[in-house]
């Protein structure tokens, strides 16, 4: 779950102090684009959505610069819930938290809800496999 690291960097910089050389480390994160149908909900509600934007894979790249390879493959997916009330409920039983955000006020998420209605919500995940080598 690296997508919910709060310094993506210092946590690379620390796996990389732990390898031994020649050693791997592989890793799947959300990237850049991700939840940006969610984003928009807020927006149109007049709310700032309170997750910072997941890096692009350059980003990675440079996250990884102590690497001496550093190979990646981006692969982006839709799923389609049938309302945004189940695409939040799916987030919550996969466990995903980020404890350093502050938690959306409850009148601001029923806001949100309330003019997303029950129209299916589809959600977009850009999902980067990433490979490094010490």
């Amino acid at each position: 779950s690296v997508q919910w690291a709060d310094d993506i960097q210092a946590l690379l910089g620390r796996t990389y102090s732990n390898l031994v050389d020649g050693g791997l480390l592989c890793f799947s994160t959300l990237g850049k684009g991700s939840f940006r149908e969610l984003r928009k909900k807020f927006s149109s509600a007049g709310e700032k959505y309170p997750i910072p934007e997941y890096p692009d894979i350059c980003e990675f790249r440079r996250f990884a610069a102590k690497f001496s390879s550093f190979i990646s493959e981006e692969k982006p997916r839709a799923v389609r819930h049938s309302s945004l009330v189940d695409f939040l409920r799916s987030l919550k039983n996969t466990g995903a938290v980020n404890p350093a955000v502050d938690m959306i006020r409850l009148s601001k998420l029923r806001k949100i809800m309330s003019e997303a209605s029950d129209t299916p919500f589809e959600c977009f995940y850009n999902i980067y496999n990433i490979l490094c080598v010490k």
